[in-house]
């Protein structure tokens, strides 16, 4: 009896179904990672005017497009209602260091928005809204089932053919649609929660003033109590707080511009055998879909890891001085005081061109976009299952070319395996079959990061060797076996 329920549940499993869509060549649809992209709001340090701006760049951020769109609810995420506890923070591995350290404050705030986004995902059961969105939840019932299997029959990417193939074992279409697709592709969604903050100079400087005034206070009361030769000492170390304050104030004054930290951190969707055939018996045909669906702990998420990445943009008002002083030196020995003048003229021109409060600003989107790509990017390089597939956009004789490039981390030499959709007749499922490796040519790199005319401001950024003039990266050691349309995917 139980394996009669068990073949008509999977009976209106696949009768949901539609018509499959065909492979595309322009398209160029494939089975590929499917990710539920965030940001985290953290800028309530930052005026009106910068957090409309921040809040405008996350709005328009285009998530990158060698992922399939998964996104459940809003892009942006405000977490400040949810609490950590000090013992949490502990267990996370807070550190609370005293001294004004803005990269070790960073580290701090880094512990205690992972916990918070573990609670957010427990709280809201993010697993149980990618399930459903897999499923297509709807109020209306097809088929016996207010779920269909029309997304995964999209991403799956299959011919007309292909379909016939899966439904040629009548008894088992069910199940093997969803071995098929599913495990190809429900087990690689993932869900990415940026969180980006913005500091501006002058708030750190401001920081730096209140700590050494506090260090030359607490300077002169220990000179007070101490013996003559160690109040001597405690004066010294006084005034240097003294003077390390007054530059501070200086900077909180007339620096301008931003450090901008960025932790992304990556779940997977725990969607395995047993996950799939309880959806399937339990959740699929249920009378009460979002009841079943819902229950707490049904479907989870693991933390793989957290990216860091850091850039900065603008200039202090003591260092410019100084490289000032240095061009008036120079200029000043060969053409005089003259000479001199132009240097401080030309300084102050450059700065008052380049580093303007407001073009500053216009600089948050060059970093918000830098430091995406880059900590993604490190998660791509670190996690082989997290790393974009892509496809064979020509092949000609021993070369070929993709539509990958600098903003996937290729360098010279970078190796792909291209893969093959075959159908295995004895398990009735398709699975992608290695027919050869692929190799990217050093001189023909596409340099696909974004830029814009502020990019050039970010300090930190690496010089990126690729090619601008060219829409895609070539290859090297194409075969016979290889044509348009195959799916490529990065080695170790």
């Amino acid at each position: 009896m139980k394996n009669v329920i068990k073949f008509s549940l999977m009976w209106m499993f696949i009768m949901s179904c539609g018509v499959m869509f065909a492979q595309n060549a322009p398209d160029m649809k494939y089975r590929r990672a499917s990710i539920d992209f965030h940001f985290v709001r953290d800028i309530d340090n930052l005026n009106r005017t910068e957090q409309a701006e921040v809040l405008k760049i996350m709005r328009e951020f285009e998530m990158p497009t060698k992922y399939n769109n998964h996104t459940c609810g809003d892009q942006i995420l405000d977490l400040s209602y949810i609490q950590v506890s000090a013992p949490e923070q502990k267990k996370k591995g807070f550190l609370g260091i005293t001294l004004v350290d803005p990269l070790q404050e960073e580290k701090d705030k880094r512990v205690i928005f992972q916990k918070k986004i573990d609670k957010y995902i427990e709280e809201k059961n993010v697993g149980a809204e990618l399930v459903a969105k897999w499923f297509n939840l709807s109020n209306v019932k097809e088929n016996g089932s207010f779920f269909n299997m029309n997304l995964i029959q999209d991403r799956g990417a299959y011919s007309a053919s292909q379909l016939e193939k899966l439904r040629s074992q009548e008894s088992l279409r069910g199940e093997n649609l969803l071995k098929d697709a599913g495990m190809d592709l429900i087990p690689y969604t993932y869900c990415v929660f940026v969180r980006i903050s913005y500091e501006t100079y002058k708030e750190q400087a401001q920081k730096q003033v209140e700590y050494y005034q506090k260090e030359y206070k607490r300077c002169m009361e220990m000179s007070t109590k101490a013996s003559p030769e160690m109040a001597e000492e405690f004066r010294k170390d006084a005034q240097k707080a003294s003077e390390k304050a007054d530059l501070y104030r200086r900077r909180a004054a007339q620096d301008v511009g931003y450090s901008v930290y960025a932790s992304t951190y990556l779940y997977q969707l725990v969607w395995d055998e047993e996950t799939s055939n309880d959806f399937l018996t339990n959740v699929y045909a249920s009378a009460s879909p979002e009841q079943a669906l819902n229950a707490k702990g049904k479907y989870k998420l693991k933390f793989i890891d957290m990216a860091t990445h850091e850039t900065s943009m603008g200039y202090h008002i003591d260092r410019v001085e100084a490289a000032n002083n240095t061009a008036e030196n120079v200029f000043g020995s060969v053409f005089g005081e003259t000479g001199a003048q132009m240097a401080r003229e030309r300084g102050a021109k450059e700065i008052k061109q380049k580093f303007s409060e407001e073009e500053a600003i216009n600089c948050l989107k060059s970093a918000t976009y830098y430091l995406v790509e880059k900590t993604l990017a490190t998660l791509q390089k670190k996690h082989d299952d997290f790393k974009v597939k892509s496809v064979l956009a020509d092949v000609n004789g021993k070369e070929a070319t993709s539509f990958v490039g600098t903003k996937e981390s290729i360098t010279a030499g970078s190796k792909f395996a291209v893969l093959q959709l075959k159908y295995d007749e004895a398990k009735n499922i398709y699975r992608y079959v290695k027919v050869g490796t692929i190799k990217a040519d050093g001189k023909r790199i596409w340099d696909n990061t974004y830029k814009d005319e502020y990019t050039q401001y970010l300090d930190g950024t690496e010089k990126v060797k690729g090619n601008p003039n060219i829409d895609r990266t070539y290859f090297t050691g194409a075969s016979p076996l290889m044509m348009p349309g195959m799916v490529i995917k990065q080695e170790k």
